[in-house]
């Protein structure tokens, strides 16, 4: 049995608002803040690497308001 994938801990849910839009300077979805790459990859990824890009998203979000105040 493939034990490594059995988990008891449940997994980290997408931040995603549906309010998906990729700024073309940033490559960065507005809604979210996750990249491209993140969002493609965040199905099957491991809770680790999903905490990691949770953590950096608020930053992420913070910058792209201050650069883009009507956004």
């Amino acid at each position: 049995m493939a034990a490594a994938l059995l988990t008891t801990e449940p997994p980290i849910a997408s931040p995603c608002i549906s309010s998906c839009r990729i700024d073309p300077a940033d490559a960065v979805c507005t809604g979210c803040g996750r990249t491209l790459d993140e969002i493609a990859a965040w199905s099957a990824a491991t809770p680790e690497w999903r905490a990691d890009v949770m953590k950096a998203l608020p930053d992420r979000r913070a910058a792209y308001r201050e650069r883009n105040p009507a956004a």
